[in-house]
């Protein structure tokens, strides 16, 4: 596992102890901007664990190849270190001590389909002015 944190804080298999303080360290709130630390599993770049927020409160995402999962609620720090800790040990626990939808990214609409889509509109009003100019 690896351990990293907005602040540049990098550790190979962390502790527990440093889980707890990496997360103590996070203060969102006061900042008003989303500080993270991210939970890696070493083997997987795209098998992680992470949270935003702090200090009392936080949101968790857990990412497993192609899909992602979230807490639909803030976390308490309690929890969410528990939450950490329990996946830094893989030990399958986290998956139970809260919910985890998968979270669904909206795909954007590609640009193309909107210019299309004017274009189409534009043609329609031109046949009309000119169908109702030729029955005049």
């Amino acid at each position: 596992m690896r351990l990293e944190t907005e602040s540049g804080l990098v550790i190979e298999n962390p502790t527990d102890e440093q889980i707890r303080d990496a997360l103590a360290g996070l203060n969102g709130q006061e900042y008003g901007r989303n500080t993270f630390a991210t939970l890696t599993r070493g083997d997987n770049p795209l098998a992680y664990m992470q949270t935003a927020g702090g200090p009392k409160e936080f949101t968790i995402e857990y990412r497993e190849g192609e899909k992602q999962y979230g807490t639909p609620d803030d976390v308490a720090y309690e929890n969410a270190v528990r939450l950490f800790e329990s996946y830094n040990r893989n030990d399958e626990a986290w998956r139970t001590m809260v919910e985890w939808p998968e979270l669904i990214e909206q795909t954007r609409e590609p640009i193309w389909t909107k210019v299309l889509a004017v274009a189409v509109t534009l043609l329609v009003l031109v046949a009309i002015v000119l169908l109702y100019l030729s029955t005049r």
